[in-house]
């Protein structure tokens, strides 16, 4: 975000290098025959100087690439005898018939071992080649090689160096003559599948031989002076070009000299146009930046920029008016050290998804608490910007407070819109119940009446009995009251009256409840809940919805824990659905009497409660389906539906609780809703668009 300054304040160092360079060559210019006569002479004295170089230079570079080719030659040798070893010799040594000897020519059926195989090849290569040897020598040797063995100064040296230094080869170059040579030695270390053989072998002359132990070295000697040949005359040839290119290069400079003076007039006429173009250039891009920031004072957004370091390089006016921190005291400092009340994890959290990721984080409610003012809650949107040196970040912020208050008046005033719209059904429900009891309660009391008079009549008996004296009418007025009250019939109707008044009283408590449970405000804050549970609730205040045209059936998973959610908005979102599939059942079996089917289901998954709410109905077109969404967005005739169920229903799920909430639809056979809740409030509070 400093890009564009840093450009204006470099902008006017240009036209003041092109004019250096302008004045430079009309010194140049004007001065053109002592120039040429100068770089005549620094010519000649760089091409004596670089022959010197050359010259000095053939006899390094000829050691160099001869010491180079004898280092790949015994890589060759060494790799050469491993592979013998390795591949020939341990195939063969357990053959019958065939031997492994050092003396293998005057044996049939014999080959070398791997050391005289080493040892005949560097004989042969010798003689092939003028000059080079190749030899393999040992402080242990076999008896059959020990004969005329005599150390130079050379060898012991190299066997005290390789003794010390098995993994580096010691190298020396020996004046012989008018010749020079290099003599190349390196070390010859004991290998595990040889370590044996050589402590078993009777007339071995060490039998404590160890992996890895020196055993002799491998020595080859090379000639370099013909190297050094012809080094010198590649090199003699090299300069004998390199002279005559700087001749031509020398002439060509001279007629670009003479071109340049003729071009200095147009090329200081094409400086001056151009440092007035950068003039321009610099004025528009001064106007650019006043523009900006006049723009971004009128933004209600503020915004803050963030280094690859984590120091605030942008801080504008509407971000020192929501946290009253001026500008000087905010730039060049992390959002640690500022005085912010809010939730910092969460922004440094946020800040890190965005880095990790590389893609925008959105913060949908963070709380903000400013100093003597109330509480307020920014939408914060964090966006990457990839700079040379790292990754810096664009934090763009609203206040939302007011936003957010009126989306909560929105869902309340949709919650109570359907409490009225549920009144005259959840009446109903509770009218149908209220009647058999107040009928059950009708027969209790009349029953209760006829059984008062027979007990009367019985009392009056009793009282008869206790004289000793019982008249016959007395008894005639009692059966004939007992007939009257027709007990049997009252005994066997009471109890069922009695069970039946207590489940119509417990069928309108349970609406009563549900509707207590679905229409409470909630808090502000999540709290764990029991979906289930929140679910039945409102299902039993909708029943009036939906029982003429759909059958329900809930298959909810009693292992769901409970879910970090506002539960008031979340039954506001179970009854906009059910209310929606309702509607399309009853679109759909619309004049042929039958009933669709609506299905509610829990899950657990992962890290998300799952509810799955299915319906029989028409389906969404293809066409239409990616519009569902949104305000007001209806396809219900006028007064059925005002196009704000799914919308909250959205906002609920994805804004306020971190959710996702999908649809899959086919025309003619139904729609299902997803809605997968996060059981970590946590994983609410990153917000990203949910909906699919």
């Amino acid at each position: 975000m400093e890009l564009p300054s840093n450009r204006l304040e470099t902008a006017p160092q240009r036209p003041a290098l092109f004019h250096t360079v302008s004045t430079f060559l009309k010194h140049v210019l004007h001065g053109q025959a002592q120039t040429i006569i100068v770089l005549v002479l620094l010519f000649i004295l760089a091409m004596a100087g670089l022959m010197w170089k050359m010259f000095s230079l053939s006899d390094d570079l000829a050691r160099e690439l001869v010491l180079q080719g004898t280092e790949l030659q015994s890589v060759a040798l060494e790799e050469i005898r491993q592979y013998y070893s390795s591949e020939v010799v341990a195939r063969i040594k357990d053959v019958d018939g065939i031997e492994v000897t050092h003396n293998y020519t005057t044996k049939n059926h014999a080959v070398p071992l791997p050391a005289t195989m080493t040892i005949e090849l560097g004989k042969r290569i010798s003689e092939r080649v003028h000059g080079l040897q190749v030899r393999l020598y040992s402080e242990y040797p076999f008896p059959w090689r020990s004969a005329g063995e005599h150390r130079d100064a050379f060898e012991t040296d190299a066997l005290a160096w390789l003794r010390q230094h098995p993994d580096q080869p010691y190298y020396r170059f020996e004046h012989v003559g008018s010749d020079w040579r290099l003599r190349y030695a390196k070390a010859d270390l004991m290998q595990a599948s040889c370590v044996e053989c050589h402590n078993s072998h009777p007339e071995s002359p060490k039998k404590d031989w160890r992996e890895g132990d020196l055993r002799g070295v491998l020595e080859v000697t090379r000639p370099i002076s013909e190297s050094v040949s012809l080094v010198r005359g590649e090199l003699q040839t090299s300069f004998g070009l390199i002279g005559i290119i700087g001749v031509l290069g020398l002439c060509g400079l001279t007629f670009a000299t003479i071109k340049i003076q003729r071009s200095g007039v147009m090329l200081e006429h094409l400086v001056d146009e151009r440092t007035a173009e950068l003039r321009a250039e610099t004025h528009k891009a001064r106007l650019a930046v006043r523009e900006k920031a006049q723009i971004l004072a009128t933004v209600e957004a503020f915004f803050i920029g963030i280094t690859d370091q984590g120091a605030i390089s942008e801080w504008t006016n509407r971000a020192e008016q929501t946290f009253g921190i001026p500008l000087s005291e905010a730039i060049g400092r992390s959002l640690r050290d500022l005085p912010i009340a809010w939730n910092l994890d969460e922004i440094l959290a946020g800040l890190s998804k965005t880095g990790d990721s590389l893609m925008t984080v959105r913060l949908e409610k963070v709380r903000l608490m400013v100093p003597g003012a109330k509480e307020k809650f920014l939408k914060l949107t964090i966006s990457p910007v990839c700079e040379d040196l790292g990754i810096g970040y664009v934090i763009m912020g609203e206040d939302v407070t007011n936003r957010l208050i009126l989306e909560d008046e929105l869902v309340q005033a949709q919650k109570l819109e359907s409490i009225g719209h549920l009144a005259a059904g959840i009446a109903h429900e509770i009218n149908t119940p209220t009647q058999f009891v107040g009928d059950n309660v009708r027969f209790l009391s009349d029953s209760f009446s006829d059984m008062g008079r027979l007990i009367e009549q019985y009392q009056r008996l009793l009282a008869a009995a206790k004289t000793g004296v019982c008249p016959e009418a007395l008894i005639e007025t009692c059966e004939a009251a007992n007939r009257g009250a027709d007990v049997e019939y009252l005994l066997a109707e009471i109890p069922k009256a009695i069970d039946q008044t207590v489940e119509g009283i417990d069928r309108v408590a349970t609406i009563v409840r549900a509707m207590k449970e679905f229409s409470h405000p909630g808090n502000t804050e999540k709290t764990a809940v029991d979906l289930n549970r929140a679910i039945e609730s409102t299902v039993t205040v909708a029943r009036n919805e939906w029982k003429y045209v759909a059958d329900l059936h809930t298959n909810l998973d009693p292992s769901l824990p409970p879910v970090p959610c506002l539960v008031g908005e979340f039954n506001q979102v179970v009854l906009n659905m059910i209310v929606n599939a309702t509607h399309a059942i009853a679109d759909s079996v619309k004049g042929t009497g039958g009933k669709g089917t609506i299905t509610i289901c829990t899950s657990h998954v992962g890290d998300f409660a799952e509810i799955r709410v299915t319906d029989t109905g028409m389906g969404i077109p293809e066409s239409i389906r990616h519009r569902i969404f949104d305000p007001f967005f209806t396809t219900k005739e006028v007064g059925r539906g005002t196009g704000q169920g799914l919308s909250i229903a959205r906002s609920v799920v994805v804004d306020k609780h971190g959710g996702t909430i999908a649809v899959d639809s086919e025309v003619g056979k139904g729609t299902t809703f997803l809605i997968r809740l996060p059981l970590n409030a946590s994983s609410a509070d990153l917000g990203k668009d949910g909906v699919s």
